[in-house]
C-alpha cells in the first residue's frame, strides 16, 4: 500500500502489515457493530421506549398484570388488566422496574394516566404513590377495596372516573389514608358525583 504525494510515495506499508492492518480495521468495525446491537437491544434501554408488562397476581387463582405503556414526551400510561386481586404493584427485585420506582418516594417517571380494567378487584397499598403527573384515572365497578396511600402525593389528580354508580362506590372499602396529600376533589360515577373530603 502506498500513500502518494505528487509523483513518489511518501511512505509504504509492507504487504504483511497491510493484511494485519486490514484485519484490525475489520475486527474493530465488527466490535463496534456488535456493541451497538447490544446497547440498542438492552432491556433497560428498550423499556423506556416499549411497553413492559409484569405479573401482579395476588395468588395462583388470580390473573392480574400491569403494563407500562410509553405515551410521548417521556410520559407513560399504566394499564392494570386481568381478573382477581393485585398484590404489590412494584417488585423491587424486578430489574425492569427499579429504574421507574424508588421505595422511599414511589414512582419516578411521569405516569399521566391509569386505566384499571373490569375484573380487577382491588387497588393495592402504595399503588400510585408519588405519581405527580397523574391526571386521569379510570376505575371499574369490580373494585372492592382501595389500599393505604394508593393515590397519595398525586397533586395533579383532581378527580377519578368510576365505572359504577354512586351506590356502588359507597360499598368500596377505602383505607383511611387512600388519598393522603392528594388533590382528589370528587369521584365521577355513571349516575352522579361523590365529593371527596
Amino acid at each position: 500500500m502506498y500513500v502518494r504525494g505528487m509523483d513518489s510515495p511518501l511512505f509504504s506499508i509492507p504487504d504483511h502489515l497491510n493484511k494485519r492492518l486490514t484485519l484490525f480495521i475489520l475486527a474493530t468495525v465488527l466490535v463496534v457493530i456488535l456493541a451497538s446491537c447490544f446497547i440498542v437491544n438492552s432491556p433497560l434501554l428498550l423499556s423506556k421506549f416499549k411497553n413492559i408488562s409484569w405479573d401482579i397476581s395476588n395468588s395462583k387463582e388470580d390473573n392480574v398484570k400491569a403494563t407500562l405503556v410509553f405515551a410521548k414526551n417521556h410520559t407513560y400510561i399504566l394499564l392494570i388488566s386481568g381478573k382477581g386481586e393485585m398484590r404489590d404493584l412494584i417488585d423491587i427485585n424486578n430489574p425492569h422496574l427499579s429504574e421507574f420506582y424508588n421505595i422511599s418516594v414511589g414512582w419516578t417517571i411521569s405516569i399521566i394516566s391509569v386505566v384499571i380494567e373490569e375484573g380487577v378487584t382491588n387497588i393495592c397499598d402504595y399503588a400510585f404513590l408519588g405519581c405527580t403527573a397523574l391526571n386521569s384515572v379510570i376505575i371499574p365497578n369490580s373494585i372492592k377495596s382501595i389500599g393505604n396511600n394508593a393515590f397519595s402525593y398525586c397533586p395533579n389528580l383532581t378527580s377519578i372516573f368510576y365505572e359504577g354508580t354512586v351506590a356502588q362506590w359507597s360499598t368500596i372499602l377505602l383505607d383511611s389514608g387512600w388519598n393522603r396529600e392528594s388533590s382528589i376533589e370528587f369521584i365521577e360515577c355513571i349516575d352522579g358525583i361523590v365529593t371527596v373530603n
